[in-house]
């Protein structure tokens, strides 16, 4: 199992949209983390050109895959988030946090006294 990125609705919070963390079999579908249902969403592309599909095809075989699961792990790891949106999540949620702890040096100091 491995794990990822799902972009979803959240009624109930401030960000019309949020990313929620679930695990996925990398061979296959993407399992939702809340209620384990699978996803099953398709998509057509048409007009490929001919060298991208070849050089698709010969990326699977390399990988000792089907081409249809390789180009689902390509999706899936295109449609992570960036670093970048990684990082203003991180921060965004930094934010909610006290910025700055209380000093713990007392307490610690009471705390060797007793013993």
């Amino acid at each position: 199992m491995q794990a990822g990125w799902l972009a979803r609705p959240f009624p109930d919070s401030i960000d019309p949209v949020a990313f929620e963390r679930v695990e996925f079999d990398i061979f296959a579908r993407a399992t939702e983390s809340l209620g384990g249902k699978p996803s099953t969403k398709q998509v057509l592309i048409r007009n490929i050109d001919s060298q991208v599909m070849l050089r698709l095809k010969e990326r699977a075989k390399r990988a000792g895959r089907p081409l249809e699961r390789e180009l689902r792990m390509i999706l899936t790891k295109a449609a992570c988030p960036s670093r970048a949106e990684l990082l203003e999540e991180a921060k965004r949620i930094q934010a909610m946090s006290p910025s700055t702890l209380p000093d713990s040096t007392e307490t610690i100091r009471e705390f060797r006294q007793q013993r």
